[in-house]
């Protein structure tokens, strides 16, 4: 009887634990962008033009975003998302290096991250010929 009870205690713990750990955690997405590699198509390391996508799964509510160029100097950018697929995408932030907050995102539903050109206020890259975007993404 006292294993029974201690096997329904530890199921009970995990099924009640499990979720709400699994909440609280981060998905780190990385891509490299790179000029120089671009295909015939405009494919840029996983980019098309100066826009990087980075898929979502349900539930993800937020992103926090960064790019650095090559040098390590903050790139300007904008996170977009087209949360009802009618080709309209939505500016959600827009940023110099790194969101400044997490923007709220609907989960499931791509977010694309549009490098811009033009140096940020802060004396960042006119627009990073290679280097990295990075999305945090958080339930």
């Amino acid at each position: 009887m006292k294993r029974l009870l201690a096997a329904s205690t530890t199921v009970i713990i995990a099924i009640v634990l499990v979720p709400t750990a699994s909440a609280g955690r981060a998905r780190v997405d990385e891509r490299r962008y790179n000029y120089f590699d671009a295909s015939a198509e405009g494919r840029v390391g996983g980019r098309v033009g100066n826009v990087v996508e980075f898929d979502t799964y349900p539930g993800e509510r937020s992103v926090r975003v960064e790019i650095v160029d090559q040098t390590e100097r903050a790139v300007s950018g904008e996170v977009l998302q087209d949360p009802d697929g009618d080709g309209d995408y939505a500016l959600l932030a827009t940023f110099c290096g790194a969101t400044e907050r997490a923007v709220r995102i609907t989960g499931g539903v791509p977010v694309r991250v549009r490098l811009e050109e033009g140096p940020c206020e802060d004396g960042g890259a006119p627009l990073g010929i290679s280097g990295t975007v990075e999305g945090t993404f958080t339930h």
